[in-house]
């Protein structure tokens, strides 16, 4: 079992996975959300191939509209 934060949340899962599945897992619309990890963003391009490992601080960031 690995141990994560999401937006400064404590979550487990059972296993590492990619941020795809994490999103999905956590119902986030990857459409319009940005991620980091560790304070890096990552590329959408990158969702499917970058492994969430024990430990991760992972913030989902979704757009904000205003002017």
């Amino acid at each position: 079992m690995i141990e994560i934060s999401i937006n400064g949340k404590k979550e487990k899962l059972d296993k590492s996975i990619c941020i795809a599945e994490m999103l999905k897992k956590f119902k986030f619309d990857d459409q319009f959300s940005g991620v980091a990890i560790n304070m890096e963003f990552v590329s959408k391009k990158l969702y499917s191939q970058i492994i969430i490992r024990d430990g991760d601080q992972i913030e989902v960031l979704a757009p904000i509209c205003g002017g």
